[in-house]
């Protein structure tokens, strides 16, 4: 954090120094009331259903069916251009069924980030920036995996969560 910090210029929002901010996120985190955000449960549940073989679809979408947010970015996955193939998905199960168990996984855990994980009141911009690093990091490191024949879910996850302690700063210095 320290080097990002000293990157920026010394004085930054409202005037605060770079040093005073440090000074104040250290103090946040270093207090034993400092709780760090949850990753939200439903959405570990489903990717941990998403990657289990004895999963049934019907199970993903009651779940599913519990989270409109995660339900409506799984259809919209589904009738992407790449998934769509031109036919409307008009059910969840159906956007289950086409999207599969891996790129199920990826979308809740994607969805997760964008909703939860990267969102701080006076932080927006830095905030966005983050997400959209950590899910073009998840897709390289993917695309990696499969360039050299590995599996690559564990890669696409780290890559979307890389950044979160960064995210969680923000979140700090926000919040307290």
């Amino acid at each position: 954090m320290d080097g990002w910090v000293s990157s920026h210029n010394s004085r930054g929002r409202g005037g605060i120094s770079a040093e005073s901010l440090a000074a104040s996120l250290r103090g946040v985190l270093a207090s034993p009331k400092y709780v760090p955000p949850p990753f939200p449960s439903t959405a570990l549940e489903l990717a941990t259903l998403a990657r289990n073989p004895g999963t049934t679809t019907r199970t993903v979408c009651e779940l599913l069916e519990t989270e409109p947010l995660l339900a409506s970015t799984v259809l919209n996955a589904a009738q992407s251009t790449y998934y769509g193939r031109g036919v409307q998905v008009e059910t969840i199960e159906q956007a289950v069924v086409r999207l599969g168990a891996t790129k199920l996984s990826d979308v809740f855990m994607e969805a997760t980030v964008k909703t939860k994980l990267f969102q701080s009141k006076g932080f927006e911009s830095e905030m966005m920036a983050l997400r959209h690093h950590s899910i073009a990091t998840a897709h390289i490191a993917r695309l990696f995996c499969e360039y050299l024949g590995i599996p690559s879910q564990r890669a696409f996850l780290a890559g979307l969560l890389h950044d979160v302690g960064t995210a969680a700063c923000f979140v700090a210095i926000q919040e307290h």
